[in-house]
């Protein structure tokens, strides 16, 4: 059904999906809770956000050694500060934009779920 939906189908979709909102017809609302079901069954997986930022805290002493280090060239003193200026606050953020985005996939199956089911099959 995805693969069927035009352009500007696909962007409220998007849309709704991602700021957790209601749509106004039945084709587009089965549309937001298949793909807002999906998208909540890909976060609600804590270990992968776990897993991911565990990764990262690992490799920082071993980055801030590698940047410290007298021998070090300069590029690699460069790129230790972008990699931690990048990660750092990405690690900090990342479980609360799981949860902000948990929040907002369930709003989107739960305001779209009653006009997806109104009109049976027809589609």
């Amino acid at each position: 059904m995805w693969s069927r939906a035009d352009r500007e189908q696909r962007r409220r979709v998007r849309r709704a999906v991602r700021h957790g909102l209601a749509v106004d017809d039945t084709p587009t609302a089965r549309l937001v809770c298949q793909r807002a079901r999906a998208e909540h069954r890909r976060w609600e997986n804590p270990w992968e956000t776990a897993t991911l930022c565990l990764i990262i805290a690992f490799q920082l002493p071993n980055m801030l050694r590698s940047a410290l280090d007298e021998g070090a060239p300069v590029f690699m003193r460069v790129l230790a500060s972008a990699l931690l200026v990048v990660f750092v606050p990405y690690v900090l953020g990342l479980a609360p934009y799981r949860g902000l985005r948990l929040r907002r996939t369930a709003a989107a199956v739960e305001l779209n779920l009653p006009l997806a089911e109104r009109e049976g099959t027809t589609g």
